[in-house]
Parts: structure tokens; C-alpha cells; sequence
């Protein structure tokens, strides 16, 4: 039986400075959390997706070692991400456009792909952008959310992960972090 490989961004680690670097994990990292995603988006095209995808990467990295995304000084993975995730929307797009189609509808593609009624479709892309933009937030944000929303888990157990944190704070945070969401989710 084939086991998954995991691969978690080092502690202490930047995903920027490590992209600079050139550090294996890095890339890595960022084709687990961005790869499916978008060969879902390409209704598994694997061939464009890989090119399309690559394409996104070096763009990514010759930018970072030239010094043209610049560091922030909090959370620059989650940019980083977000850049990635941004460039291979409008990389998808470009294609679509190069290849004549006018409108390409995600619903159709879903209703198709898993061979389900449109409810469920908007359903299954409801979710999939919910989560592609949690997985955008700052660390903090994306933990409680993702703890919270995803997997229900209750106040006191998420204060246990948080042992230094008021949960005061934390439930401020949380609704702070719930409110971005929605306002992203309304655009």
C-alpha cells in the first residue's frame, strides 16, 4: 500500500527566503498546495496544467532572486502563496482565452467531472473557493479558521493549542479573521 509524503515547511523556515535559495522543500511545498487545485481548474488536462504550472514557478523564483517580489516582514509565505495562486489564475485564463473559448463555466465543468446535479456543483465550488482563500490568510488566521469551519473543532480544544493565547483573543481573532473571509468571499 503506497503511503503519502508529507511535506511540511521547516520551522522557522520563510518559503520566500527558502525559494531563494533554491531549497527542494520549497517547491515542493508549493506544488502540494497549488498543483491539484489547478488541474482540477484545467478538467485534468495534465499536459497544459504542468506546462501552465512551471511556466508560474520560474516566473516565481526569477522574480524573488532578482529582488522583484520584495519581502514583507510578516508572513511571506502566505504572499507568496497568494502570488502563486494569483499568477496561475490569470496563466489559466490566458490559456482559455488563446484557445477561443469565451466563457468557460466551472459550473459545467464540475457538473461533468464528478457527474452531479448543479446544487451540488455550486456546493462542491462553494467549498473549494472557501478553502483556497483560507489557505491564503496569514498562519494564524488559516489555523483557527481551518480548526473552526473545517474541522469543528470545539472553543476548548482550540484553546488547548493555544496555551499562551487569551481566548478572548482568540475568539476576537477568529471573528476578525471570519469577517476577511467573508468580505473575500463577497468580492
Amino acid at each position: 500500500m503506497a503511503q503519502s509524503i508529507k511535506i511540511k515547511q521547516p520551522l522557522h523556515s520563510d518559503l520566500y527566503d527558502a525559494i531563494k535559495n533554491g531549497e527542494t522543500w520549497a517547491f515542493e511545498y508549493l506544488e502540494k498546495i497549488l498543483y491539484s487545485g489547478h488541474l482540477f481548474e484545467l478538467k485534468g488536462d495534465s499536459n497544459t496544467a504542468f506546462d501552465l504550472y512551471h511556466d508560474v514557478i520560474i516566473e516565481l523564483y526569477i522574480r524573488v532572486t532578482e529582488g522583484k517580489i520584495e519581502k514583507l516582514n510578516n508572513d511571506n509565505s502566505a504572499m507568496i502563496i497568494a502570488w502563486a495562486k494569483r499568477h496561475l489564475d490569470w496563466k489559466r485564463r490566458d490559456y482559455w482565452k488563446s484557445c477561443g473559448y469565451k466563457d468557460v463555466s466551472r459550473l459545467d465543468n464540475v457538473t461533468e467531472l464528478f457527474g452531479v446535479v448543479q446544487s451540488e456543483a455550486e456546493s462542491i465550488l462553494y467549498y473549494q473557493q472557501v478553502i483556497t482563500l483560507i489557505d491564503g490568510m496569514p498562519s494564524k488566521c488559516r489555523d483557527l479558521l481551518t480548526d473552526k469551519l473545517i474541522n469543528d473543532l470545539e472553543w476548548k480544544k482550540i484553546y488547548q493549542k493555544y496555551p499562551n493565547d487569551n481566548e478572548g483573543s482568540l475568539r476576537v481573532l477568529f471573528s476578525n479573521c471570519l469577517k476577511i473571509l467573508r468580505d473575500q468571499l463577497d468580492e
